[in-house]
């Protein structure tokens, strides 16, 4: 009996350093796992502000102002422009708008065709 009391008691032997490293392991895993709470709340904040646009930030107004001339001077380009040129299969167009803050805009357009592949 006394064999077997001592085999129970070597078993059941508490070790106050293992019982440390595993707390210690315990907290580190818990402050990790506040820290990805923290972060799952900001990445929920972001969705909201990416399905309710009335939420976000306004733009400033001269982008919106550059976005309306961009797309006009488009629109118009397009459709103003001709070629008679049966060597040219196709026509791309880029257009650049400046302007910023300033009263004054500067408007770049770049105009490249495409050969048909067609020998006058």
């Amino acid at each position: 009996m006394r064999k077997t009391f001592n085999r129970l008691r070597a078993a059941l032997k508490f070790d106050r350093g293992e019982y440390d490293r595993h707390l210690d392991r315990l907290r580190k895993g818990n402050e990790d796992l506040e820290a990805l709470r923290g972060q799952a709340a900001v990445l929920e904040q972001c969705e909201v502000q990416v399905a309710h646009p009335e939420l976000r930030n306004r733009m400033p107004s001269y982008i919106s102002t550059n976005q309306t001339l961009s797309s006009r001077a488009y629109a118009t380009l397009a459709a103003s422009f001709k070629c008679n040129d049966v060597a040219h299969a196709q026509h791309l167009a880029a257009l650049s708008l400046d302007g910023g803050w300033s009263e004054r805009l500067h408007l770049d357009i770049a105009i490249y065709y495409i050969s048909a592949g067609l020998k006058k």
